[in-house]
């Protein structure tokens, strides 16, 4: 499955000029259970992305 085509499948086109303009964003607080919620989330990533660094060869396809 390609998730970053799965992401970018529901992406219009940046450049239409027929959007409205969006609103200035604001900082966001989090609360204590967002950022616990955050750090478990970082965790996983952290721990796919050096379990497929150790499988990895130069020159192996990724496709």
């Amino acid at each position: 499955m390609n998730i970053l085509s799965n992401l970018l499948s529901g992406v219009t086109n940046p450049s239409n000029p027929s959007r409205p303009k969006k609103k200035r964003r604001r900082i966001e607080i989090k609360s204590e259970r967002e950022i616990e919620i955050m750090r478990q989330a970082a965790t996983i990533v952290a721990t796919v992305l050096k379990e497929i660094s150790e499988m990895v060869e130069p020159g192996m396809s990724t496709a």
